[in-house]
């Protein structure tokens, strides 16, 4: 059958097409592929590349549409229409074409649901506030001062009801805000030249006063949300802050602030030993980039990395390491000489690593033969994740 199409907005099928469990349907053979395709694309050529897939399943079940394309560009409305003759067209009753395309509906779905508000406005706003703190910590000891307002000034807007009133769910809210909180430590850190010890902050103590008293005020502030009960580490807080609101009492508020500040202490201990994490390295003193990029660029360049210890894997290999010992020259072991290299991260990989690795790789093709590169770890990272790893107080921090 035929259908004809327009651009019009989703429909309440396709809104709620999304199932839960894995993108990816076991028995699909393109799944795995698909999935590893998209997932360090842009937005723009994870579209495009939705289409294509799109488009050629529509071929094979002999759908037309009336959709008009450009070459090079499409928009979430287009991949929508394409979904719709796809799912909702005369050949699908039954649920035949939904269960023959399982995979490409819930790949589908899942992409158009990030790319539309308000998800799509929330992490523009977001990276807005990373590229901020980014350029202003590329001045070091001298921009961490603005890097500070610009933190300080997110931690006010995170908890204002007016705020989140008008942004709704685009609000950059105080998860948000704690992983610019962790980025900015770390960047303001390894553009330093004073983080002489790892329990040195990289702010000046009056900045760094009032960064505190802010994630106090924050905390103390917050609506309820059980994403961020790794935060605060008070139990019953919510609870407390209610009786606190009904009984007026001096006391109790006073009580709490006290336990918000010594949670709020332990936080930033634990911020300070990040702004000098690179210190003892030898190579890799700059934050501006993803470590694990710079690592594979190096391999990559098949260059010396001190930083990195070499382990020898068999008695041959251990015995030429304890040569150089008698004066006899051994050629060092470089890993960019090996034909595969894995990366495995204990402590997990985010998306963004995995495309700075990519984006690495793609630098360095087209000269001589390089290392194939696995990259691997123990869990595949949100940024709310790195901040309850790094600030959960159920981990001892």
């Amino acid at each position: 059958g035929s259908r004809s199409n327009t651009l019009a907005g989703p429909s309440a099928a396709t809104k709620s097409m999304l199932l839960g469990g894995g993108l990816a349907y076991p028995l699909d053979p393109n799944g795995s592929e698909w999935v590893e395709a998209l997932a360090s694309k842009k937005t723009q050529e994870g579209l495009l590349l939705l289409r294509q897939w799109l488009l050629e399943a529509l071929r094979r079940d002999k759908i037309k549409t009336s959709i008009k394309m450009k070459e090079e560009q499409t928009d979430a409305r287009e991949v929508t229409a394409m979904l719709e003759a796809l799912i909702g067209s005369e050949a699908s009753r039954g649920g035949v074409a939904m269960l023959r395309h399982a995979t490409l509906a819930q790949l589908s779905s899942a992409c158009l649901q990030v790319v539309r508000p308000p998800v799509s406005e929330h992490w523009q706003a977001v990276n807005s506030a990373e590229n901020l703190i980014r350029m202003s910590a590329r001045d070091g000891g001298a921009g961490s001062s603005d890097v500070a307002s610009q933190i300080l000034d997110l931690l006010k807007q995170s908890t204002c009801p007016k705020t989140i009133a008008k942004h709704g769910a685009a609000h950059v809210g105080l998860g948000d805000v704690m992983g610019l909180l962790v980025g900015a430590y770390t960047l303001v850190g390894s553009e330093s030249n004073e983080m002489e010890t790892p329990s040195k902050s990289p702010f000046s103590w009056e900045d760094e006063c009032e960064l505190k008293d802010g994630l106090v005020e924050a905390m103390m502030t917050m609506s309820p949300n059980p994403h961020l009960e790794w935060l605060h580490g008070i139990e019953g807080l919510t609870e407390r802050k209610s009786e606190i609101a009904s009984s007026q009492s001096d006391y109790g508020a006073l009580q709490l602030r006290l336990e918000v500040k010594d949670r709020v202490e332990e936080i930033f201990h634990r911020l300070k030993s990040l702004a000098g994490a690179r210190n003892k390295l030898k190579h890799f003193h700059s934050a501006d980039q993803s470590l694990l990029r710079q690592v594979v660029a190096q391999v990559l360049e098949k260059a010396d990395l001190p930083d990195v210890t070499h382990a020898p894997a068999s008695l041959g290999g251990f015995l030429k390491s304890g040569l150089g010992r008698f004066g006899l020259q051994v050629a060092k072991q470089r890993p960019g000489d090996k034909r595969v290299v894995i990366v495995f991260v204990v402590g997990g990989v985010s998306m963004h690593e995995i495309q700075d690795i990519r984006d690495a790789v793609h630098e360095y093709s087209g000269g001589e033969q390089l290392p194939e590169i696995i990259v691997g770890g123990t869990t595949l990272l949100t940024p709310l994740d790195i901040c309850q790893g790094l600030f959960d107080y159920r981990f001892g921090v």
